[in-house]
């Protein structure tokens, strides 16, 4: 009996790095601009957000890139924005 759950932990072991393996080499579609933007309003909900609170939800985006969205967005009056510079605050509309 003992052989054989050697033989199923072994085979699940296998499994598993091979679905590892397989995640790791698949692509990932980048969302878009709105896509984050929503996941975004989804996370903080009313909540303030800063700038490092946006990219460490998306952490493959830079700093300007999150600026830029975050300033865009405030623009089409989709979120408020308090404050100057890197002390600027951002809430969902």
């Amino acid at each position: 009996m003992l052989a054989g759950l050697a033989f199923v932990e072994f085979s699940l072991k296998l499994l598993v790095e091979g679905v590892d393996a397989l995640l790791a080499a698949a692509p990932r579609r980048r969302l878009t601009v709105t896509e984050r933007l929503e996941r975004a309003r989804e996370e903080f909900g009313e909540r303030w957000l800063t700038r490092n609170d946006y990219m460490k939800l998306f952490a493959g985006i830079s700093g300007p890139t999150a600026s830029r969205e975050l300033a865009e967005a405030s623009g089409s009056r989709s979120i408020l924005r308090k404050g100057e510079l890197n002390r600027a605050k951002y809430r969902f509309a």
